[in-house]
C-alpha cells in the first residue's frame, strides 16, 4: 500500500510512539502519501487524533466526519484546516460523510453550524435526508436483536455498546426532525430528479385531492433517488424515519412518487404495516394531522384503492403454517380504514378487492394447508408413539400388608402420579386436534379464526404433554435411584445437574441469539 512508518503507527493508534517519530522526521517527508493519496493527516483524522486532497479529492476533514471524530473535526473545522463546504469526488459533503459513517450526533451539528449543506447533493442528486434510509445502523427497526438485547436496550444502561446503539438511533431522529423543520426543504426534496438542484414545480406532484393523475407509468430510467425522502422511507420499511417526518411535517404526505403514488400507497403495496398504522392513526381523531384523502383515494387510471393494493400482495414464501391469518388480518386492518363506500368498489377489470385477495392467495392457502397437514401428521405419529412407549410400570414393588406401592407416600410418587395423567390427558387431546385439523375443509376465512385456534390448542395440548412426561420420567428416576433410602443433598445435587445443566445452557444460548421458543406464534394464533 506504500505506506510510510508513520502511516502504521497511525493507523495502529500508537499516539506516543507517533509523536517521538514526527519529531525525529523532516518536515516534507510527514506530506508522503501511500498508494489511495492519504498523508499520515489523513490516516491520523481516521483513527481519532487531532489541505491537503487524497486521490478521491477527501480531505482530512471529510475522514474525520465519515468516522464520526467529533472533536477531531471540530479542531480541524477551527484551526482552519479544510474548508466544511468542500467535496469529495463523488459529490459528498461533509454531511453526507457523517450520516454514511453512522454518526447522526455529528451529523446534527454539522447541519447547525452549516445550513447550506442541508439541501446539498451528490452526484447522484442524492440529498443528506435521502441517504439516511441506505444507513440501517440509524434506526432501530432494521436491526435484529435478540430478546436479551432488545430487553437490555429498552432497559438498562450497563451494555456499553448497545446504549451506543441506542444514542445513534436518538441522534438519527432528532437529526430527521432539524432537516424537515423548514417547509422550504420539503419543498427542495420533492425537486431536482436530475443531478443538480433544479427540477419540476413542486406543486406538479402534489396531491390536493382534484388533481387528474397523470403519473402512473414509471419512467424508463427512474432510480429510487428520485422519490422523495418520505417515499423512499416507505419503501425501505422504516417507520421511525417515515413518522418523524410526517410529525414534524404533515404536509410531506401531500407529496406523490414518480408514478403518482402517495406515502399510504407506497407503504400498503411494500407491506410495511407498522407504517401503515402510523399514517392510520394520525389520520383519524377530531383533529387529524394527514388529509382524509390519503384513505379515499381512487387511481383514475385503474380504479384501484388501497384495499385493491393491499389484497394484491401476497407473500412469494410463506413463514410458517398461520401466515394465511396474518394476511386476512392485515387485509380486515386496511378495509377498516377505508371508507365504507369503497369497499366493495371494482377496479378497472371489475374485481373487488376481496376478489383480487382470493385470486392472490389461492397458492398461499394451498402451501398453509400442506404444511398444517405434515405438522398434524408427524406430531400425530409423535404424541402416539410417546403414549404407548410410557406405559411403564409404576415405580416400585407393591406393600404386601395395603397393596399399594411402596412409595405411595412420598412427595415424588404423588408428582409423578398427577403429571403421568395430565400428560396422558393433554397427549389424547393434542391428537384429537391434530386429527381434526387434517380433516379441516381449509377454506379461506377458516383460517382467520377456526383452524388458528384449533392449531394453538393442539400445539400448546403437545408441549404441556411432553413436559409432563417429562417430569413423570424424571421423577419415576428418582424413585428408582433414591427411593429406598432417605435423600441427601449432595445425592440430590449431582442428579438436579445432570438433569438440568445441558438444556439450562442452550435455553440461555438461544435465547440470547434471540429465540422466542415458539411464544410469538402462541401469540399471534390467539389474536
Amino acid at each position: 500500500m506504500n505506506d510510510t512508518l508513520l502511516h502504521v503507527v497511525i493507523a495502529c493508534n500508537e499516539t506516543d510512539l507517533a509523536k517521538r517519530i514526527i519529531q525525529q522526521m523532516p518536515v516534507e517527508t510527514l506530506a508522503a502519501m501511500n498508494l489511495y493519496g492519504d498523508t499520515a493527516l489523513h490516516v491520523a483524522a481516521a483513527v481519532d487524533l487531532i489541505g491537503e486532497h487524497n486521490l478521491k479529492q477527501e480531505t482530512p476533514l471529510h475522514k474525520a466526519a465519515f468516522y464520526g471524530h467529533r472533536d477531531m473535526f471540530w479542531c480541524l473545522v477551527n484551526e482552519g484546516q479544510g474548508s466544511p463546504y468542500e467535496r469529495r469526488e463523488d459529490g459528498a459533503t461533509m454531511l453526507h460523510c457523517a450520516i454514511m459513517g453512522n454518526a447522526p450526533g455529528l451529523a446534527l451539528e454539522i447541519a447547525e453550524h452549516f445550513p447550506l449543506l442541508i439541501t446539498s447533493r451528490n452526484t447522484m442528486a442524492v440529498t443528506p435526508l435521502q441517504l439516511m434510509v441506505t444507513i440501517p445502523g440509524l434506526f432501530r427497526s432494521q436491526m435484529v436483536l435478540g430478546s436479551s438485547e432488545s430487553i437490555l436496550y429498552n432497559l438498562s444502561r450497563r451494555t456499553r455498546q448497545l446504549e451506543e446503539i441506542k444514542i445513534t438511533h436518538r441522534k438519527a431522529l432528532e437529526l430527521i426532525e432539524y432537516l424537515v423543520r423548514d417547509p422550504t426543504y420539503m419543498e427542495f426534496y420533492v425537486l431536482g430528479r436530475k443531478q443538480g438542484d433544479g427540477g419540476a414545480s413542486a406543486a406538479s406532484f402534489r396531491e390536493r385531492g382534484e388533481r387528474q393523475d397523470q403519473l402512473n407509468a414509471p419512467a424508463a430510467s427512474t432510480r429510487r433517488w428520485n422519490e422523495p425522502p418520505l417515499i423512499l422511507g416507505a419503501q425501505m420499511g422504516i417507520p421511525e424515519f417515515v413518522s418523524t417526518i410526517l410529525q414534524v411535517c404533515p404536509e410531506a404526505a401531500t407529496y406523490l412518487d414518480t408514478r403518482g403514488r402517495s406515502v399510504l400507497q407506497v407503504a400498503i403495496e411494500h407491506g410495511n404495516r407498522e407504517i401503515v398504522r402510523t399514517i392510520r392513526e394520525m389520520s383519524r381523531g377530531k383533529n387529524p394531522v394527514l388529509p382524509s384523502w390519503l384513505l379515499s383515494r381512487v387511481d383514475k387510471g385503474t380504479g384501484r384503492t388501497i384495499l385493491h393494493l393491499a389484497s394484491a400482495n401476497a407473500p412469494e414464501h410463506n413463514q410458517d403454517a398461520i401466515q394465511m391469518q396474518d394476511q386476512l388480518r392485515w387485509f380486515e386492518t386496511v378495509r377498516d380504514m377505508v371508507p365504507k363506500e369503497l369497499v366493495y368498489s371494482r377496479n378497472a377489470q371489475e374485481m373487488t378487492a376481496e376478489e383480487i385477495f382470493t385470486e392472490s392467495h389461492q397458492a398461499l392457502l394451498k402451501s398453509c394447508k400442506v404444511q398444517l397437514m405434515e405438522t398434524g401428521r408427524m406430531c400425530s405419529g409423535l404424541v402416539a408413539a410417546v403414549v404407548f412407549a410410557s406405559s411403564f410400570s409404576i415405580p416400585g414393588d407393591k406393600d404386601p400388608a395395603t397393596g399399594n406401592p411402596i412409595y405411595f407416600g412420598r412427595a415424588a410418587f404423588k408428582v409423578f402420579s398427577h403429571a403421568y395423567v395430565f400428560g396422558l390427558s393433554c397427549a389424547a387431546t393434542s391428537l384429537v386436534l391434530f386429527l381434526s385439523l387434517a380433516m379441516s375443509p381449509y377454506k379461506e376465512q377458516q383460517f382467520r379464526r377456526i383452524i388458528p385456534t384449533k392449531y394453538f390448542f393442539a400445539s400448546s395440548s403437545f408441549g404441556l404433554a411432553m413436559l409432563s412426561f417429562l417430569v413423570a420420567f424424571t421423577c419415576n428416576i428418582y424413585l428408582q435411584l433414591y427411593g429406598w433410602q432417605k435423600t441427601k443433598s449432595k445425592d440430590l445435587i449431582p442428579f438436579v445437574l445432570e438433569l438440568t445443566l445441558f438444556p439450562l445452557i442452550c435455553f440461555l444460548v438461544l435465547f440470547y441469539r434471540g429465540s422466542e421458543f415458539g411464544l410469538s406464534f402462541l401469540y399471534r394464533s390467539w389474536r
